[in-house]
């Protein structure tokens, strides 16, 4: 084992569902930390040394504080949305402690939108002894991790186009205004509203002018499914990968929500809202990876699918939750139980060092957390 301590910062859907489903993992540890700057109710869990704590991980005093008083080394799981995780970075650099997080790093205004201003200070290097694994969980993170593995299985040599399609039809028996997502309401109305399309065509990185992103229709075994251009941390990432020559990602919700997206923002958030744990919900969510090699117009697809319905009688959680929760525990056991863990690097899954044996711990890893990709020809996914 190579830390003493977790601490989980974020106590909001993605850092609540730990509790549900990752309790070995988090039973690797001396003891577990929950943070949030909001009042919170922490689990009682068995077996775990376990210390809420309420603040806020943007108060450098306060962050300074928490890394004098824990037992180190210990790692730092940032599941909190719209923080500068640039300057969380440089405070927890001062410390023995490593650094995992889900999502691109907000500019210190918080203004921006554009994921072309705010990659380049979200994948900032910095100088530290323990490594920092960013924008790791499935979409971002896993989808790169897989796009990798399609390329060198096509043939490393060549050029690629990559689409990652994402298709989750979440529903719930609610009636009235409210409509049911996944995950954060805000974080996903910026996403599809607010933020422009990114893009790589021809090598060339490409972005909306203005705000909202491009309407597509994809099909998912032959269904046309309403869906946008969005852009996404995973396609900076996998854009600048060498071989790739296009990336993009084609993102679609229930018809519902979508419906939502043609509207005004405001009114968006205020009819979406994650299920609280006590509503059943329905549907599938399926994320896939697709790559083509454009010389020989080869092409493999995998995918991910989970059962909305499934996962809540088990966990009382969704798929989003649960593709997400367990692709960050996989990032955790990187590097609790792997030579990860003292590497002093700062690196997304697009540029992390990957061995043979490498490979072989990662799909060990994912096996164990029942990650389960499956080849996704007979879904056929193209877009028009």
């Amino acid at each position: 084992m190579n830390y003493r301590t977790l601490i989980i910062a974020g106590y909001g859907s993605i850092g609540s569902s730990l509790f549900k489903f990752g309790q070995r993992e988090l039973g690797l540890f001396e003891s577990v930390i929950t943070i949030d700057k909001n009042p919170y109710k922490a689990p009682g869990c068995d077996g775990l040394n376990l210390e809420s704590v309420t603040g806020d991980i943007e108060d450098q005093a306060f962050l300074k504080s928490l890394c004098q008083s824990v037992r180190r080394p210990a790692i730092f799981l940032n599941v909190a949305t719209g923080t500068d995780n640039v300057e969380i970075r440089k405070t927890l650099s001062d410390f023995d402690v490593a650094y995992i997080d889900s999502c691109a790093s907000a500019l210190p205004d918080k203004s921006e939108c554009r994921y072309s201003r705010y990659m380049p200070y979200t994948l900032t290097k910095i100088s530290t002894r323990y490594p920092h694994i960013l924008c790791w969980g499935i979409n971002p993170g896993l989808v790169e991790i897989m796009t990798r593995k399609l390329i060198a299985e096509l043939g490393a040599e060549g050029s690629f186009d990559v689409t990652i399609f994402e298709n989750d039809q979440l529903n719930t028996p609610w009636n009235g205004v409210r409509l049911a997502v996944g995950w954060s309401p805000e974080m996903l109305v910026e996403e599809m509203m607010l933020s422009p399309t990114f893009l790589f065509q021809q090598g060339m990185a490409w972005e909306g002018k203005a705000p909202g992103t491009q309407k597509i229709t994809a099909f998912w075994e032959g269904e046309p499914v309403p869906s946008r251009i969005v852009g996404h941390e995973d396609i900076w990432n996998i854009g600048k990968l060498k071989p790739v020559d296009s990336a993009r990602f084609v993102y679609a919700l229930h018809r519902s929500v979508m419906d939502v997206f043609d509207g005004d923002p405001k009114e968006a958030l205020n009819r979406l809202s994650v299920p609280e744990e006590t509503v059943p919900v329905f549907g599938v969510e399926k994320v896939a990876v697709h790559v083509k090699r454009t010389d020989t117009q080869t092409e493999r697809s995998v995918v991910w699918e989970v059962d909305h319905k499934s996962i809540w009688n088990t966990y009382r959680v969704n798929a989003v939750q649960y593709q997400t929760g367990k692709s960050l525990l996989l990032a955790v056991l990187l590097l609790q139980n792997s030579h990860y863990g003292k590497l002093p690097i700062t690196a997304c899954a697009s540029d992390l060092p990957m061995g043979s044996q490498d490979w072989s711990t990662l799909e060990a890893m994912m096996l164990g957390l029942d990650i389960k990709w499956k080849d996704a020809a007979y879904i056929n996914l193209h877009s028009s």
